[in-house]
């Protein structure tokens, strides 16, 4: 192969040729660049300024906003809650709704331990009444609720306004106690917070009786209701007996017997003793007509007595089955014994129901004299000697770790800003 050969690039283009080429763009790069550097330098000294300027803005803005976000409501916070802020004290009360009754356990309790249902609904009754509009209107009218928590030695961020209607208070209420169930067991755990330590005692002993009296008040209602429905039920009973019995006594005297089926044994016992005797003489007959002519006066005697008791047994199956066609008007046995078989079974179901009000009567009056349910209170409330509201180390450090997150966010959201306008 020939030196021009070699002398060639891959492109098929001499080595010289190739190597002038890029000499060619690099002289025409460098001249750009040259001159764009001559029309950026006048104003180079005037976009520095610039920068620095804008620079100046955002500090003073980051400096700013530390003092407004961070450093301002750090200082407030600490002087509120260490020399303003008002002591707040609790007392605290333990107590169970209880039954007098043997507890019985329900599947629900049966499968999770929890207590009955109707323990668990009256605790919640009692809960629901720590917290409600009327124990906040009785706690009004024996302690001056707005008096005690409206005092004027109260701070004028804690203190009640007494202007305020009875929803605020009740509202207010709400927020300074805490009435919680601890599952499985039931207990309830009472808490009243108050800016002064016999307040908060004072607070809970009467919320604790008015509680007590609330479950005394249901225990009464209720065993008046249960009285007064079984005594209605009693009464409904011997009305029901009294009715029945006059019925009774009314067939009786229209049927003209006692007894209609002692009566009717009475008849049915006779029927049978004269169908004995008839058999008797039809056999005693059939044996001396054999040897003794019909006209005979014995023969005549049978047969008269036979023909008597035959008419004797048809008139006493009539008065059992059948109405006889007489002048007499006999009443028909089989109606009187349905019609005292009717009213006898009246009767009887009548005492029955009786006996059973009866009883449910003196079991419900029985029951009356114990208390089938009361609040049991195992932790009474006891005099607070320190207070443990406001947590004024926790409350200002919570504020100042949150002004300096939201001081964060808002000096990146401004950088931010400032990359997308640089």
């Amino acid at each position: 192969m020939s030196n021009g050969d070699t002398s060639r690039t891959e492109d098929n283009k001499p080595l010289p040729l190739r190597r002038a080429e890029l000499l060619s763009r690099n002289l025409a790069e460098t001249a750009r660049r040259f001159r764009m550097s001559k029309r950026t330098r006048p104003t180079s000294g005037m976009g520095s300024f610039r920068m620095r300027r804008h620079a100046l803005l955002f500090r003073t803005i980051f400096i700013v906003s530390f003092f407004l976000v961070v450093l301002a409501p750090s200082i407030i916070a600490a002087t509120y809650f260490g020399l303003i802020a008002s002591s707040q004290y609790v007392a605290e009360a333990k107590f169970a709704v209880r039954t007098g009754e043997i507890p019985k356990i329900d599947g629900l309790g049966a499968a999770t331990g929890l207590p009955a249902a109707k323990i668990a609904q009256d605790t919640q009754i009692v809960t629901s009444y720590m917290q409600s509009r009327a124990i906040v209107e009785a706690l009004e009218q024996r302690l001056d609720l707005r008096g005690l928590y409206g005092s004027d030695d109260i701070d004028w961020f804690a203190r009640f306004n007494r202007d305020k209607p009875i929803e605020k208070l009740v509202d207010y209420w709400k927020s300074m106690t805490d009435a919680s169930i601890q599952l499985p067991s039931g207990i309830v755990v009472f808490t009243v917070r108050a800016f002064n330590p016999s307040d908060a005692k004072r607070l809970a002993d009467t919320v604790i009786n008015l509680s007590e009296a609330l479950v005394n008040d249901m225990n009464n209602r209720m065993m008046h209701a249960t009285i007064a429905d079984a005594e209605r039920e009693f009464a409904r009973s011997a009305d029901r007996l009294g009715r029945a019995r006059a019925e009774f006594q009314r067939v009786r005297n229209s049927e003209g017997t006692l007894d209609a089926g002692q009566h009717g044994k009475a008849l049915a016992d006779l029927i049978t003793a004269l169908q004995a005797e008839r058999l008797r003489l039809q056999q005693e007959y059939e044996t001396q007509s054999k040897y003794v002519s019909a006209t005979a006066p014995q023969m005549r005697t049978l047969s008269t007595r036979l023909k008597a008791m035959t008419d004797q047994i048809a008139e006493l199956e009539a008065k059992l089955t059948t109405q006889r066609a007489s002048a007499s008007n006999d009443k028909v046995l089989s109606e009187s014994l349905t019609k005292f078989a009717q009213q006898d079974l009246e009767r009887r179901i009548a005492e029955r129901q009786y006996a059973s009000a009866a009883a449910a009567l003196e079991l419900a009056r029985a029951t009356s004299e114990r208390q089938l349910v009361y609040l049991a209170a195992f932790v009474q409330p006891a005099l607070p000697h320190d207070s443990r509201y406001p947590r004024r180390t926790l409350f200002t450090s919570l504020i100042a770790s949150g002004s300096l997150v939201a001081w964060a966010l808002f000096c990146a959201a401004v950088t931010a800003v400032r990359n997308n306008m640089a």
